[in-house]
């Protein structure tokens, strides 16, 4: 067992209790060892660990570079394969890990808006265009994400659903022969995977 998957058993279920998570659609999640893309709303800090936790799955999610330099965080983080990222810049080399990760069957976790936005409807928010990229050189596969909260923030002993939507196909991202690629390519990708999360969120208002 490696140290991920110690860390999972140890800590998912108090998370799950902590943040009182409930999971819907569950039976959206795809097997062990298949590469894809979760991509979610992000609005706290421990998004990608009530992710993590409702999943049960290894998800490798960037981290901002400055923690690896911390010692026991940077410790713990690179423990959990976390691929570290220079805000502000293209960094060629966090792109070059996410596409390593899934060529070896990983799992990505990304957030389409770049950081987060505590109380904000993410519909009013600009989701960037690097998802789009990433869709377009690997043709991986979507898990698109909900993380829906009380006044969309994420809080300890609140209710927190983690809604899970169907695996978009790259055949439905993509697209078709003699359309547009490039940059407009990958801000049309983005926008279709960030839609599709927004419409979990929609449809699943208590």
């Amino acid at each position: 067992m490696t140290f991920y998957d110690r860390i999972i058993r140890a800590f998912a279920g108090i998370i799950r209790l902590l943040y009182r998570v409930e999971i819907v659609g569950e039976e959206h999640i795809p097997e062990e060892g298949q590469a894809y893309l979760l991509c979610a709303n992000h609005t706290a800090a421990a998004d990608p660990v009530i992710l993590v936790a409702a999943l049960k799955r290894k998800v490798v999610f960037f981290a901002k570079a400055e923690l690896f330099r911390i010692p026991l965080i940077g410790r713990v983080i690179r423990a959990l394969d976390a691929i570290p990222v220079r805000r502000g810049a293209g960094d060629v080399g966090a792109i070059r890990s996410v596409l390593s990760s899934l060529e070896q069957r990983r799992s990505v976790g990304i957030f389409p808006q770049g950081h987060r936005y505590p109380g904000v409807d993410p519909r009013t928010t600009e989701p960037k265009a690097g998802i789009g990229m990433i869709v377009s050189r690997t043709g991986a596969p979507v898990l698109p994400v909900y993380l829906q909260a009380r006044k969309n923030r994420v809080r300890m002993f609140r209710k927190t659903r983690v809604i899970i939507g169907e695996l978009i196909p790259e055949r439905k991202l993509l697209p078709a022969a003699g359309e547009p690629t490039g940059m407009e390519q990958y801000r049309a990708v983005t926008q279709t995977v960030f839609e599709e999360i927004c419409r979990l969120g929609e449809e699943s208002k208590p």
